[in-house]
């Protein structure tokens, strides 16, 4: 799950469910995220680009629960909506 605007950001930040954790790029404003906690550092690393991808930088530091990632955005907003259901 990520947020698309700033109300999206705020429901999700009102979620409690201890299968989910947080995700959000570090140091610049970006959406939040919920992903499972049992995924995989692929599923992490996927869901570090698609967080990058809504912010203003190219690359950057994510992090999820506890843990950091170091990961570049897509080329475009276009690639990341591949991952999209809605």
């Amino acid at each position: 799950i990520i947020g698309r605007n700033k109300d999206d950001n705020e429901k999700i930040k009102k979620i409690t469910n201890p299968k989910y954790i947080f995700a959000r790029a570090l140091d610049i404003p970006s959406p939040l995220c919920l992903i499972n906690k049992s995924s995989n550092n692929g599923d992490k690393l996927l869901a570090s680009k698609l967080i990058l991808t809504y912010t203003k930088a190219k690359k950057g530091k994510v992090k999820i629960g506890e843990e950091e990632f170091e990961a570049e955005a897509f080329e475009s907003k276009e690639m990341a909506k591949e991952y999209f259901v809605l």
